[in-house]
């Protein structure tokens, strides 16, 4: 599977792999904007680098939990050429994660839509979220209203 980046979300660890990670930044509240009609867990758009990019709420879309912060950490993606940024509370390292050490369960094939596997690194359990399915733009409405 290779390295993953890992990182928080209203308490709860998630990972995905690194290739897809462009850069981490912080922006404040104040540089992301507001789009009217657009689905809750889309917070806004912001500039990076002379691109208008999304900024995603992980946290609203898989918690139902809006992130109020000042300040944002956000992780920017790079999805088939294109890039956008998901909110996260606390980046913590890249691991270096192999196949063998992927866990498969019958709720994350048959129940889950967003998370591909679990990497148990003591007393945490990490949930693996597939960048594929969560860039689907229906699979992240379907995501929403399921919470």
């Amino acid at each position: 599977m290779g390295q993953h980046l890992l990182f928080e979300i209203n308490s709860n660890h998630f990972t995905f792999v690194v290739k897809d990670v462009n850069s981490i930044i912080t922006k404040k509240s104040s540089e992301i904007r507001h789009v009217p009609d657009m689905p809750s867990f889309i917070k806004g758009l912001t500039q990076l680098r002379e691109k208008t990019i999304a900024i995603i709420d992980l946290s609203n879309l898989f918690f139902s939990k809006k992130n109020e912060s000042q300040e944002y950490t956000i992780i920017i993606i790079n999805y088939k050429n294109d890039l956008f940024g998901i909110i996260v509370d606390k980046v913590h390292n890249i691991k270096n994660i192999e196949d063998t050490e992927i866990q498969d369960s019958f709720f994350v094939k048959d129940f889950n839509k967003y998370i591909r596997g679990v990497y148990n690194e003591g007393e945490t359990m990490w949930l693996i979220i597939d960048i594929e399915i969560l860039m689907s733009i229906r699979k992240m409405e379907e995501i929403s209203h399921d919470n």
